[in-house]
Parts: structure tokens; sequence; C-alpha cells
């Protein structure tokens, strides 16, 4: 896996997935850990995108904390390895690009590869209220406020 195609968001969630599944003596990364680093992470779309999609954030954040404490833990050192499920979460959400005309891997694909996927955290937010479809339409709605603001900034500075 290949976090140089990662924004840094993106790489710092992935980062914090792993101390996660340090932390809690997993022996995989899990998608599960992602999800939480996704949730817990300061600046990024992914709670904004869900409250856009009238996500129940109680039941996400209840549920998830029961998956991650259902986990295996390991005695020794966590192995550390990520699971199948994580990575192929991480190969959607590559696959994303494509479908948004992006160059970098963002919280927003990994979020969208998430709920793409058939495991308990797809279904966890699928239950929660997120769709493909309205995740989708909220994620293109926020990359063109964002690509109209940077344009904007762009003449601004052009005329200084």
């Amino acid at each position: 896996m290949n976090l140089g195609n990662f924004t840094i968001k993106a790489a710092e969630a992935f980062q914090q997935a792993q101390q996660l599944a340090f932390d809690a003596k997993s022996p995989n990364i899990e998608t599960d850990h992602l999800l939480q680093a996704l949730l817990d992470q300061e600046d990024s779309p992914v709670e904004y995108l869900l409250k856009k999609n009238n996500v129940t954030m109680n039941l996400v954040n209840t549920r998830l904390a029961e998956l991650i404490g259902k986990l295996p833990k390991t005695s020794g050192d966590p192995a550390q390895q990520i699971s199948r499920d994580l990575n192929n979460v991480v190969l959607r959400a590559g696959s994303a690009l494509k479908q948004f005309n992006d160059e970098f891997v963002t919280p927003e694909h990994l979020l969208l590869a998430i709920v793409q996927g058939n495991d308990d955290d797809a279904s966890l937010l699928k239950d929660a209220g997120l769709t493909e479809k309205g995740l989708v339409a909220a994620i293109k709605k926020t990359c063109v406020k964002a690509k109209r603001l940077h344009r904007k900034h762009r003449r601004r500075n052009s005329m200084r």
C-alpha cells in the first residue's frame, strides 16, 4: 500500500487507525479503526458529510465502539498488518479517484470506500442512514464549493 497518493488528512487518518489498533492490541488494522480515526479527525469533512446525509451519529459512535471492543486482541506486540477488508477499502478509495477527477485519496474517498463495502462498518453506516448515492452527491457538492473558493482566491491574488 502506498500512502504517497493520500492527502495529508487521509494519511493522518490511516496512521491514527494504526495507532488505535496498536493501543487496543489488535493483531490487524481493521476498517473499524479507520472509521473511528475518520470520525475523530479534526478539520475533516467526514463528520460534515455524515450530518449532511442525516446520519444518526450517536448510533454510529455507540455501535462502532462495540465493534472495536469485539475485535480480537494479541498478548504480544501487535502484528500491525492491514486486514483484507481494510485493504479492499484502500483499493476502492483509489478507484474512486476517477469518479471525482481527483489525484489523491482523501478522507471522503475513504468514507465512500467504507460504505461501498459489505462488512460490519458498511452495515453500520447504512443502518445509521448513509447511502452511497447520498454520500457521492454530498462529496460532489462539497468539491464544487471548494473549487469555486479556490478559483475565487486565485483571482483575488492575481489582481494584487
